[in-house]
């Protein structure tokens, strides 16, 4: 069976899209397949000249047409956000349809649901949606909404998963306990709510405390934005380290204590389940598929912009360290049961299968 896969490829940018694909070509499934790839990063720059990413789009479609007529794959996989991104890959759909490629959209856009409420083409959105033999969803709640855009039949929901083995928590001493973010590094994630958490705790900015705020940007010039707030505010305990792949990520999680992440917005944010997978207690929001894994047993929830609510949890959780393993067990457990990389490759490839089965029926 020959897949075409269209999404972000990590290095050098980072986002839930690119650690998807990257999950995804590190797994079994490339050796149950024939699969091929189409890079869409998009750097930070694309987004301030529009003529730019005009360009980089006509490219893509270039890139994509070449590869249906060289490749002649058996399913278009494309992965897409909201906004301008969703308009983008709706029209790769549209492309393989012309050659009778049947498309699976896979959502990741954690403002997905907004996008779709706020817009004035919901027709066009559904018709788009609407050409897809699938449309994967990250959660049962993001399913039960895109059943109400396309027929729920259509809307398959296959959860992120991860490969365990690289992720192992090592512990260290109890001070300063390190308090790990990763994602991008922007207003939606939450960065500017971590900001006010400090500047409403002493424990939070004392020396018993380090925040490693890990990622890059999507926007260009928000990396310098938020540094620059931290800088004003004169937060000297939190690090910006950028954007970390690989054996260095992998050290991170390692040498951590606690995990934060408080989203405006998410899907289902693979870095909660490297966390948790890193036997980290977790500090998130009530946002998109989170709920799904952060109960009371295993970390704090608060809801978006929350900074008061961040403080106290933090706070808790540096006070207690059997609290945090407790927790940490917890997380490891549940990663372990439930969101294993290798069961996440079973579900995608029974899909594959059965889009080509019912193609052939046709």
């Amino acid at each position: 069976m020959r897949i075409l896969m269209i999404g972000p490829v990590p290095p050098p940018f980072g986002g839930g899209m690119a650690a998807y694909m990257d999950i995804v070509l590190r797994s079994k499934l490339p050796d149950q397949v024939l699969l091929r790839t189409i890079d869409t990063t998009v750097a930070p720059l694309y987004f301030k000249y529009r003529p730019l990413r005009v360009f980089l789009a006509m490219k893509f479609v270039a890139i994509l047409m070449w590869r249906l007529v060289t490749f002649r794959p058996d399913i278009l996989h494309v992965h897409t956000s909201a906004h301008a991104g969703f308009w983008e890959k709706a029209f790769f759909v549209r492309l393989g349809s012309i050659f009778n490629v049947p498309g699976i959209l896979h959502i990741h856009g954690s403002e997905f649901q907004k996008f779709f409420s706020e817009s004035s083409r919901k027709q066009q959105i559904q018709a788009a949606m609407g050409r897809c033999e699938r449309v994967i969803a990250l959660s049962p709640k993001w399913g039960d909404f895109l059943g109400s855009i396309v027929p729920p039949q259509r809307v398959v929901v296959i959860e992120n998963g991860i490969d365990l083995k690289p992720f192992r928590h090592r512990g260290g001493a109890n001070e300063p306990v390190r308090i790990l973010f990763v994602g991008t590094i922007g207003e939606r994630k939450g960065l500017y709510t971590i900001l006010q958490a400090i500047q409403k705790s002493a424990l939070l900015k004392s020396s018993r405390v380090v925040f490693h705020l890990l990622g890059g940007e999507t926007f260009y010039g928000d990396f310098e934005k938020v540094t620059n707030a931290f800088r004003e505010a004169s937060v000297t305990n939190a690090h910006f380290p950028g954007v970390v792949f690989g054996e260095e990520k992998y050290r991170f999680f390692a040498e951590s204590d606690i995990f934060i992440l408080p989203s405006f917005n998410e899907g289902l944010p693979i870095a909660l389940i490297e966390a948790m997978a890193s036997s980290l207690p977790v500090v998130s929001t009530t946002v998109g598929g989170i709920p799904d894994l952060v109960k009371s047993e295993n970390g704090f929830l608060i809801e978006p912009g929350d900074a008061g609510g961040l403080a106290e949890a933090l706070e808790k959780l540096v006070s207690d360290p059997e609290l945090r393993r407790t927790m940490g067990r917890t997380n490891r457990q549940k990663v372990e049961a439930e969101y294993s990389a290798d069961a996440k490759m079973d579900q995608l490839l029974a899909l594959y299968r059965d889009v080509k089965k019912g193609r052939a029926k046709e």
